[in-house]
């Protein structure tokens, strides 16, 4: 097994975190433990496919209420007093897309932001298409699911921004 040495820093024995790009024992612990670490350097592009599948997922059956015989899609909801439940991930959609593409930190961390409430305005969608009303339960449809699971998704990439730090 292997292990690491203190360094004397003039402050003690003691083994200080290291920058990612100079980390002389990231290898090793990879080599060691067997983990496979990802590079995630494509996490901008997944993202931006990730919000635009979401806005074609607003098109697709979202839920069915059968007593009433109406169909519930992202962009109409007939009959019902939904509205469009899914124009809010369009409206949404647009500024993480820009986000996801400017090489900025300050628009990566408005990007997560943003990507939360999308992800907040994915569960209402899912609380509201989903619970029984006097006794009439709707069918989840898979839209719904996929838009709850893509909304996460561009969460979790808004994480990983591809962005060079300059070192001081």
């Amino acid at each position: 097994m292997y292990g690491f040495v203190a360094e004397w820093l003039g402050r003690g024995l003691q083994n200080l975190l290291q920058r990612f790009e100079s980390a002389r024992n990231l290898l090793i612990l990879a080599a060691v433990s067997g983990d496979f670490y990802y590079d995630m350097k494509y996490s901008q592009l997944f993202g931006i496919i990730a919000v635009l599948a979401l806005a074609a997922i607003c098109y697709l059956p979202w839920s069915y209420i059968q007593e009433k015989n109406i169909l519930v899609t992202g962009m109409s909801a007939p009959g019902t007093m939904f509205g469009k439940p899914g124009l809010m991930h369009f409206v949404l959609g647009v500024p993480l897309i820009m986000f996801f593409i400017i090489p900025k930190i300050w628009a990566k961390r408005i990007n997560v932001f943003i990507s939360a409430i999308n992800l907040a305005w994915s569960v209402r969608n899912y609380i509201l298409l989903s619970t029984c009303f006097m006794g009439e339960c709707p069918k989840i449809k898979l839209g719904l699911i996929l838009s709850m699971a893509l909304s996460t998704f561009i969460l979790v990439m808004t994480f990983f921004p591809k962005i060079k730090i300059p070192v001081k």
